[in-house]
């Protein structure tokens, strides 16, 4: 069976006929999984006026709930910058969800949590959020994909990656 990915891997060839696109081939054929899954909860969240990198956030501080977490720790769940972080909590912030205090052992760092409003969102979307992402899946089972094997090779592949980080530039 062909694809779009095809395509644009036949393309590649033509170009760099020497060139050995599997790394390539995956890197896309993830990143569309992740777009077919992500559509699901995108879906979901329409109605909820939340859209995903809020989800996101708001996920990370609902499982920590009701412990505060600290603004670098919440940048590395996220995988995302730190001007990024502050953007989104900030964002929260002013929607009432969330809240951010000074660390008072060490005032340098900035404590951030859910409000009583952000952790009533969380609630309320997350077993919708659940289902879509089983939806989700099940589209991708139904085209032959073995998930449990597929999740076992990507759990025993990350972490630890190394990131070129002079070289990553967020994606959102």
């Amino acid at each position: 069976m062909t694809d779009a990915m095809d395509e644009v891997l036949k393309a590649w060839g033509a170009r760099f006929p020497d060139a050995d696109l599997s790394a390539l081939e995956l890197n896309r054929r993830l990143f569309l999984a992740h777009r077919t899954l992500a559509a699901y909860s995108a879906v979901v969240l329409a109605g909820s006026e939340l859209d995903l990198w809020e989800w996101d956030v708001l996920f990370v501080l609902w499982r920590y709930s009701p412990v505060d977490i600290a603004m670098g720790d919440l940048q590395a769940q996220l995988f995302i910058t730190a001007g990024s972080v502050t953007h989104r909590v900030r964002h929260l912030e002013n929607r009432g969800l969330v809240e951010r205090r000074p660390d008072e052992a060490n005032r340098r760092r900035v404590l951030v949590r859910l409000t009583p409003a952000g952790l009533e969102a969380a609630e309320a979307v997350a077993p919708r959020i659940a289902q879509a992402s089983t939806d989700g899946a099940a589209q991708l089972a139904a085209r032959g994909i073995d998930l449990p094997a597929l999740n076992n090779a990507l759990a025993h592949a990350t972490p630890p990656l190394v990131l070129p980080s002079a070289h990553v530039r967020e994606v959102s």
